[in-house]
């Protein structure tokens, strides 16, 4: 039986309300919470529908949701971080009239001002911060990003250092959060996804594939690398392969390459394991990430990984399931695809095998949540 009864959950928007990686790991921290029998107080912003119409009848009784209002966008610079804040205040005061609470785990900013009144003597139970990618102190170009990340790098440390528990999703990740706050109290947690996923992922066969089809799976922002990628395909095709992309994305300006093929967003996880299932393997050229969902959706299917060496990817992938290569780089990329042009029917079976098997033995949120629960008993204890 679990010593943890009662939580907080604090977090700036929740999947699938609001679309992105830290909301999806909200949505389903908050439901293997509720299946464990753990009561949740959930403290969001809100969004296109409720949370519950996305849960099981069964689990409403334990979820107690509380909406805080995200402050509406500003035109000064730094208009985020500062709403941000406000919107940590607002949780703050709301959460003084919780009672029985065993732990708080906040998402990003959303614990800001606890872990300051905490800091300054007021009591809270342990407040337990994941930052996630922690990307203002991973690979930028150009001026203008990095003058962003040095903006976001000096609430992040303090709010790193002030927490109990700082939850890093391991590898690189580790590495930052020991760099920038050395005091920090760090507890390595990866991210989960339902191991339903890779229900009937068993029967994909390499040679069905003509042309093989590379997928990519994000948003279309400087950091994903897509720009690397465009770039890379203005200049040469790759015979016998499709690139496709699911996403609010289109191919730049100008461009014309019937090798791309744009599907725009899908919410629907049927269609995106459809998706998945009719392609060779997953494509990711960030510039930097956390530890990506998407990946865990593709291994689950029994996708082989190309991906940029960025946060905690490597946790999730290596030589036995796909293709590491530096970010940024386009010449890594090249290399990389022409790499998996080489591949016979044995090599692309074994590395797909593998996706599959290292997805359910250690990314499930079935197995996730239960180490979740034990650290935070270790740390109320």
């Amino acid at each position: 039986m679990s010593k943890i009864t009662r939580i907080a959950l604090l977090t700036d928007g929740i999947f699938p309300l609001v679309i992105g990686g830290m909301q999806k790991h909200s949505y389903f921290l908050l439901k293997y919470l509720l299946k464990n029998d753990v009561k949740v107080v959930l403290f969001h912003p809100g969004g296109k529908g409720k949370i519950k119409d996305h849960l099981d009848v069964q689990l409403w009784p334990l979820l107690d949701e509380r909406i805080i209002p995200f402050p509406e966008k500003g035109l000064l610079p730094g208009s985020y971080l500062r709403r941000s804040y406000v919107f940590s205040q607002r949780i703050s005061d709301a959460i003084q009239h919780e009672e029985d609470l065993d732990f708080i785990y906040a998402q990003g900013f959303s614990g800001w001002d606890l872990i300051d009144k905490k800091r300054k003597g007021k009591f809270f139970p342990s407040i337990g911060l994941n930052f996630h990618g922690l990307e203002m102190f991973q690979k930028a170009k150009g001026f203008k990003q990095r003058l962003i990340q040095r903006y976001f790098q000096g609430p992040v440390r303090f709010n790193m250092e002030y927490a109990d528990v700082c939850y890093s999703l391991g590898a690189r990740i580790t590495d930052l959060i020991k760099r920038e706050v050395p005091k920090a109290n760090v507890s390595e947690i990866p991210i989960g996804l339902e191991a339903s996923w890779a229900d009937g992922s068993k029967d994909k066969k390499p040679l069905d594939f003509s042309p093989k089809k590379l997928v990519f799976i994000g948003r279309n922002e400087h950091r994903k690398g897509l720009h690397v990628l465009f770039d890379l395909l203005s200049e040469r095709s790759f015979e016998g392969i499709e690139f496709h992309f699911i996403g609010a994305i289109s191919a730049p300006s100008g461009m014309k390459n019937e090798q791309l093929i744009f599907h725009g967003e899908i919410r629907d996880e049927n269609k995106i394991k459809t998706i998945l299932d009719q392609s060779y393997g997953l494509l990711l050229p960030s510039l930097s990430e956390g530890m990506p969902t998407v990946i865990l959706e593709a291994m689950s299917r029994g996708l082989p990984i190309l991906a940029s060496n960025v946060g905690a990817v490597n946790e999730q992938v290596n030589t036995e399931n796909g293709i590491l290569f530096e970010a940024g780089s386009k010449q890594e990329l090249e290399n990389a695809i022409e790499e998996l042009m080489k591949w016979d029917e044995a090599i692309w079976k074994s590395k797909s095998e593998q996706s599959r098997a290292r997805f359910l033995s250690s990314f499930t949120w079935e197995s996730v949540i239960l180490r979740t629960l034990r650290d935070m008993e270790k740390s109320i204890s």
